[in-house]
């Protein structure tokens, strides 16, 4: 289907732990999960909308890690004597739409692009070793990417 227009906001959620990882992960392309899917979906949607010269697609992504109850800004480049900006929740009072204020967007262009930033992140992420895993991730966090459509016959 090509059925973005209209589209306000969609959520895959995916528990992260043990099995379940394979179901997101980007880093596998002999075996791709649920995520890197969607992504091949979604630019094919992209290509094929745009192919039709009415309508414009384009895709940003941010990363968030949930650790020790604060959000985490996973796609800032830590740089030494300075700050990591607070993320806040905010709804939009118009849309419902939840946003996270101060949060790094980066457009994404590709999968290959999409694939490099969510690799960035990951290796932001807080870990420790535990009994069963050398890497046990410490935080629970979010990939987002926003699609935004714009209908030009109908503007």
């Amino acid at each position: 289907s090509t059925r973005l227009e209209g589209l306000q906001q969609l959520h895959l959620c995916v528990r992260t732990d043990g099995f379940w990882k394979d179901l997101y992960d980007l880093r596998s392309q002999d075996q791709p999960g649920i995520v890197p899917r969607a992504l091949d979906e979604l630019f094919s949607i992209k290509r094929r909308l745009e192919k039709l010269q009415t309508f414009t697609v384009s895709f940003q992504c941010y990363m968030v890690e949930l650790y020790l109850d604060k959000l985490q800004d996973l796609l800032v480049k830590d740089q030494p004597g300075t700050q990591r900006p607070k993320l806040e929740l905010r709804e939009d009072p118009d849309s419902g739409m939840i946003h996270i204020l101060n949060v790094t967007t980066h457009p994404v262009n590709s999968i290959e692009e999409a694939r490099d930033i969510y690799n960035f992140g990951v290796q932001q992420r807080k870990t420790s070793s535990t009994a069963m895993n050398d890497t046990s991730s410490r935080s629970h966090f979010v990939f987002t990417l926003v699609v935004q459509t714009y209908n030009k016959t109908t503007n």
